[in-house]
């Protein structure tokens, strides 16, 4: 998974992206599965590739051919810009995951 088309508001016109994943139980329970490593310098990310998970720590993206997706119904992907002082959050999306599945 990847974003495009970022706008560009660091001094040398590109964004450092990263992206938090959540997902959400049926009874609204957050649950935090990681964030993204940091890709430098661009306004296309893509987080997906052979060699990377897309997702820090214990939990990767491919829980959805695992049945989860009936377990924790909802995504929550926010996108940010890592800086030096402050992190600029860039946006969010939250989708259904049940219909991904089917």
């Amino acid at each position: 998974f990847g974003a495009r088309n970022l706008m560009a508001m660091d001094a040398n016109g590109l964004r450092d992206p990263y992206a938090k994943i959540s997902i959400i139980d049926s009874n609204n329970h957050v649950k935090n599965l990681g964030r993204t490593p940091i890709i430098k310098e661009t306004l296309d990310p893509v987080w997906r590739s052979a060699e990377q998970p897309p997702v820090q720590g214990d939990t990767y993206f491919d829980f959805l051919v695992s049945g989860i997706a009936y377990k924790f119904p909802q995504i929550i992907i926010q996108l940010y810009d890592k800086d030096v002082l402050n992190d600029h959050k860039l946006g969010l999306v939250k989708f259904n995951l049940r219909d991904m599945v089917n």
